[in-house]
């Protein structure tokens, strides 16, 4: 599936399964299977990648949820992991409520008890952070 805005693709969707769940109060489409997002800049270039093994979109508020070995991968090239997030369309953010891993380009590895993000997982925030930091002095 693309998603478009304007005629610009912002967006491929892809999963092997999907189910739409319209006739109760709260509708969403699920993804049982799992799912694959890549998110595009407006040359077509990927600025984010998430993949998880289950997923819900509530097409209300825009708000996807995803779970189960969740790994997001940004422009930068730094990966983040962790078993929930949530990718919320209207107030611009990613974040997730429980352990997150995030692996650096550089191979600098943090964890934390929660982290938010911009849409595009560029600018991050981990609460309760660990891990170590490479520093380079020169003389």
């Amino acid at each position: 599936m693309l998603i478009s805005d304007s005629a610009v693709i912002r967006m491929k969707l892809q999963a092997p399964e999907l189910i739409v769940h319209d006739k109760i109060k709260e509708s969403y489409t699920e993804f049982p299977k799992g799912i694959r997002m890549e998110k595009y800049d407006a040359h077509m270039k990927v600025v984010s990648c998430i993949t998880a093994r289950y997923a819900k979109h509530y097409e209300e508020d825009d708000r996807w949820e995803v779970k189960n070995n969740v790994i997001a991968i940004n422009i930068q090239g730094d990966t983040l992991k962790t078993e929930f997030m949530v990718w919320d369309s209207k107030k611009q953010k990613i974040y997730s409520d429980q352990y997150v891993k995030i692996i650096k380009k550089d191979n600098q590895t943090f964890t934390g008890t929660s982290f938010e993000s911009d849409m595009n997982f560029s600018a991050y925030e981990l609460k309760g952070m660990k891990g170590q930091i490479y520093v380079n002095v020169n003389k």
